[in-house]
């Protein structure tokens, strides 16, 4: 089965290699990249969500014809993730056989708050209090101007995006992940299931906002058992 994996704000493909090594047959985690950093640095970067949303269905719509699949998202990519689920039913009325939305704010609990308006030092002060980004980013030049674009870029597209009203929910199972570190209420989490037609199942690991990558070990035996069984 494919898994396909969107990253976090800021984030690559490279960053979920581990979890990539990790994952065994029959599941292989396809990595989406978007444009304007990793694999696909020399390319403009998008700050718009339908665009980004967009750009990763046409790299992965070939795919899709594969057999089952499933989706995988880590911040904003676990908002990717659930638009993707949408957008791919409306091309082709397929689902994914699950969802797995990592530490993703529930859509209509976004708040208006726009971080990506601030100037440099308070916005990257913003997105170092989520955790998992380096203070060298900011104090080096040359990663202050390449990663702050590719930050902020990304923030603007999460905090404009606004999901269509109206829609039904999906049939996909879904699992919601989190760390226990992080400000979340496992009843604000829970919200997603209004989101779906399925049980909306709760996961919690040690760990912050970034959880995910020093948990990849018991992250990879959830999304085995819970593929295969």
């Amino acid at each position: 089965m494919n898994l396909f994996c969107f990253a976090h704000a800021g984030g690559t493909t490279m960053s979920y290699n581990l979890l990539k090594r990790e994952l065994k047959h029959p599941v292989n985690l396809i990595l989406v990249e978007l444009p304007g950093r990793g694999t696909r640095f020399s390319e403009p970067l998008l700050d718009n969500m339908e665009d980004m949303l967009e750009d990763a269905y046409a790299n992965i719509k070939q795919m899709l014809n594969q057999g089952q699949f499933a989706f995988i998202g880590h911040s904003m990519g676990g908002r990717i993730a659930f638009e993707m689920a949408h957008k791919v039913y409306t091309k082709s009325r397929r689902l994914p056989e699950h969802l797995f939305i990592s530490s993703a704010k529930v859509p209509h609990t976004m708040k208006s708050h726009r971080i990506h308006q601030l100037p440099d030092e308070q916005f990257f002060e913003q997105v170092y209090k989520l955790g998992g980004t380096s203070r060298e980013i900011f104090d080096d030049h040359v990663l202050r101007n390449t990663y702050l674009p590719i930050l902020r870029a990304d923030f603007k597209a999460l905090e404009w995006f606004e999901s269509p009203i109206n829609r039904e929910p999906l049939d996909s199972a879904v699992t919601v992940l989190y760390g226990e570190g992080e400000p979340f209420m496992e009843s604000e989490m829970s919200e997603w299931g209004t989101y779906f037609n399925s049980e909306c199942t709760i996961k919690t690991f040690p760990g912050d906002h970034f959880y995910i990558f020093s948990q990849i070990s018991q992250v990879s035996k959830l999304i085995m058992n819970t593929l295969l069984k």
